[in-house]
């Protein structure tokens, strides 16, 4: 399935910078290396801290509300 369509239709969470700044923190992750999501569970070793998942989702955040400076 393709992660668009993993996304609630409708609703104030579809084609929200929210929702595809969630998205995109998947992909980090998963580029990463990252168990975002629970697969394998726990003891990959890898699993993302809870400041990692907000640091990286505030990022996202800001890189699909436009408001990401060049760095």
């Amino acid at each position: 399935m393709d992660d668009v369509d993993e996304l609630p239709t409708g609703g104030i969470f579809s084609g929200t910078p929210e929702a595809i700044a969630y998205l995109l923190v998947r992909d980090i992750a998963a580029a990463e290396g990252r168990d975002y999501r629970g697969i394998g569970g726990p003891e990959n070793g890898n699993a993302p801290s809870r400041k990692w998942i907000l640091d990286c989702y505030r990022d996202c955040l800001t890189a699909t509300r436009g408001e990401r400076g060049d760095d």
